[in-house]
């Protein structure tokens, strides 16, 4: 019995050493031959793509207890794509380091994942597209150069390569694209210069790294879910420092576009820096538990701040923004006791010098400023427009539509978690939360000021958008007939008339946005100013 369990064994060993025997095989265009550890592919083209069960043949006989034997992989020039899963789970110690050649446009799917003793790659100039998990375990790796030509690094590309140090991007990187979980739980990934051709950067791209700062290029226009969390040495997000606020003729505020980035030194630890004027949206626990941040500024471009954004980010002191965005749940909680958040709001100015803006928040309260500013709410009645002052307390109640007026310019609202005692009832003004806007249709009425006529709701044109943030009033009734809705606050001044009793100005209007040549006696608009006429 015990010669017979000897000679199986031997069978096995037999069987297994035969698996790994030196051998030539076809793959795509390219031939791929294994010499006493040493694999090389060659040809002109293409390697044929595998899968997790379909492995190439060198590697058929893959396990744990019966590691690859490649002790060197040379891939020749003339090679232009190396084929999914080519070379996953090479895992022998002596396998520490790989050159791609220049011909290689493309690194396939899962190319040299688990590669555990991977300390060096060099990938060639000619490659664009690092696939999905194209070196996710490769734990020994210390360091990565991406070449200009590379455009898109797939997701999961370089996840959990805890001993990843610094990624650099060659001068004049084209790279557009950082997938989901490209550098995730790189734990010691301290260092990454962002190129500027980069729109997106991927849900948990950078989660649970090591940054202590980061540069954020200005072309970035998404920061996607978890992009950032648990970023725990984050201090700082440096980026464009110009967030300047500018009002549209209806209203609706955006941000002039910058195209230089402003780089700043390393961040320390209370240091104020900006997320890029040209981002849009903000994705969920984008920055969770980065318990090193101290102070963020929002610029006006941004619509969208998605649930659980800064959870967690309990040194977080200060929260600037510079326009009313659609904020999500749970966006500050377990921030730092104490924490300012303020909106900084500018709106369309009034001959006079006052600033009109209307304000809506789905989920959070606001307190205004205790002087120089005024919160009304308006009712509309048929055609007549009235404003209500809401005086009992400086609050805007979560969930409710404001105008708001200042004597002093933009007005700077802070978070509180108070509500108000204001009567907010009998309110004909709504609300915009969706970050894609509100699209005129003819009805839709938005707060403006023009010189001829002043301040009131103007009709917004059709395709034309309110956005978030913001208030406006649907009218239906003869709406062909309407252009604005002027506001009832008579100033009290005579108008000058003729001898017969008519305007010396022919440029009058009444409250109802309708041109008048002979008015009597009541309110008009002339010249940008309310009068009432007193013959």
């Amino acid at each position: 019995m015990k010669q017979k369990l000897l000679s199986i064994l031997a069978l096995l060993c037999l069987t297994v050493t035969s698996a790994w025997a030196d051998g030539s095989w076809t793959s795509g265009s390219c031939t791929v031959t294994l010499t006493g550890g040493t694999l090389t592919v060659s040809g002109t083209g293409a390697m044929a793509d595998y899968g997790w069960s379909n492995q190439p043949e060198w590697l058929a006989s893959h396990t744990n207890e019966n590691p690859s034997p490649i002790t060197q992989i040379t891939i020749e020039s003339g090679v232009t794509h190396i084929g999914n899963y080519a070379f996953y789970w090479c895992n022998n110690a002596n396998l520490t380091s790989v050159s791609i050649p220049s011909s290689v446009v493309t690194i396939g799917e899962s190319a040299f994942c688990a590669c555990t003793y991977l300390t060096s790659v060099t990938i060639g100039s000619g490659v664009t597209t690092i696939g999905y998990s194209a070196f996710n375990g490769c734990s020994g790796l210390t360091t990565i150069e991406i070449p200009a030509n590379v455009t898109s690094i797939g997701n999961s590309a370089f996840n959990n390569c805890p001993a990843l140090t610094t990624v650099t991007f060659a001068a004049g990187s084209l790279l557009t694209t950082i997938g989901n979980s490209a550098f995730y739980s790189c734990s010691n990934l301290s260092s990454i210069n962002i190129p500027d051709h980069v729109t997106s950067i991927g849900g948990s791209a950078f989660q649970n790294t090591k940054f202590s700062s980061i540069d954020i290029p200005a072309s970035v226009t998404n920061i996607e879910t978890h992009a950032f969390y648990a970023c725990s040495y984050l201090e700082a997000i440096n980026v464009n420092a110009d967030n300047t606020v500018y009002a549209s003729e209806d209203g609706v505020l955006f941000n002039k576009a910058k195209t230089t980035l402003i780089k700043y030194p390393q961040a320390k630890s209370g240091s104020s820096y900006s997320i890029p004027a040209t981002v849009t949206s903000i994705e969920i626990a984008a920055f969770m538990d980065c318990t090193n941040l101290t102070t963020v500024t929002i610029p006006a471009s941004v619509t969208n701040i998605d649930n659980n954004v800064f959870f967690g980010c309990s040194n977080l002191a200060t929260v600037n923004f510079n326009s009313n965005p659609n904020i999500g749940s749970n966006v500050f909680y377990g921030i730092a006791n104490g924490a300012t958040v303020s909106m900084n709001l500018t709106g369309n100015q009034g001959a006079t010098g006052e600033y009109w803006m209307t304000f809506y928040n789905q989920n959070y309260n606001f307190q205004v400023p205790a002087t120089g500013t005024q919160i009304f709410k308006a009712a509309l009645d048929g055609s007549a427009l009235t404003l209500t002052e809401l005086t009992t307390d400086k609050i805007i109640t979560k969930n409710n539509a404001v105008i708001l007026k200042s004597t002093s310019g933009p007005i700077a609202l802070t978070l509180t978690t108070t509500d108000s005692e204001n009567d907010f009832s009998e309110n004909s003004l709504s609300g915009v939360s969706s970050a894609s806007g509100l699209s005129g249709n003819g009805s839709i009425y938005v707060l403006n000021y023009k010189a001829a006529t002043g301040a009131g709701f103007y009709k917004l044109a059709t395709g034309k958008k309110v956005g978030v943030g913001k208030a406006y009033l649907t009218y239906s009734g003869g709406a062909g007939a309407r252009e604005f809705f002027g506001f009832e606050e008579p100033t009290g001044i005579d108008a000058t008339l003729n001898d017969n009793g008519e305007m010396i100005n022919d440029n009058c209007y009444d409250l109802q946005g309708r041109r008048v040549t002979n008015p009597t006696k009541g309110i008009y608009i002339v010249n940008g100013k309310k009068v009432f006429i007193n013959k």
